[in-house]
């Protein structure tokens, strides 16, 4: 499986709940994007671009917050390329489970875990410079805290993603195939 996805390769799966979550098991961050433009089209007959939009502002489709298929989507899950076991780590470098190769994101910044005993994934930052923010807020150093549908994470304020479980993303994307 390819370490990111457009948000494209979910939609055309989101059809079947059950083929869903076997195809896709992992929890997922979709890039946050901003909302575009509608498109006037070929002759100006107002098709509209489907955008991701967490604010539900937007115009059209994107005001329902459904992705356009060009989101990047990045699956949580252990690639094999960290040496940290039972961390699913994000940063700068390709040694990192999620690599975000954007500056001001530190070379290890933050890492994903499932709590042993509840089974809650939980997102870790890991003292990194710039920090990793949960809905805004600042993640304090080596503090596991528990991640829950459609929460919005930021690595060092300059790369948004919205996290959402495998049935979480059924669910918004089904919205869309059915609208």
């Amino acid at each position: 499986m390819p370490d990111q996805r457009t948000i494209k390769d979910y939609l055309l799966h989101a059809v079947n709940r059950e083929a869903f979550m076997e195809e896709f098991p992992e929890p997922v961050l979709v890039r946050k994007e901003a909302v575009a433009e509608p498109d006037p089209g070929p002759g100006g007959l107002g098709f509209s671009t489907l955008r991701i939009d967490v604010t539900g502002e937007g115009p059209g489709l994107a005001g329902m917050g459904i992705p356009h298929g060009d989101v990047p989507v990045y699956p949580v899950r252990d690639s094999g390329r960290n040496s940290h076991v039972g961390l699913i780590t994000t940063g700068r470098t390709e040694a990192n489970d999620i690599g975000l190769p954007i500056p001001g994101i530190s070379k290890l910044h933050a890492y994903f875990l499932v709590d042993p005993e509840t089974g809650q994934w939980c997102l870790v930052d890991n003292n990194s410079t710039n920090g990793t923010f949960l809905g805004g807020e600042r993640l304090g150093g080596k503090q596991p805290v528990a991640l829950f549908d459609g929460q919005v994470i930021s690595f060092a304020e300059v790369a948004e993603f919205t996290f959402y479980f495998p049935e979480g993303l059924f669910e918004l994307l089904s919205s869309a195939a059915q609208f």
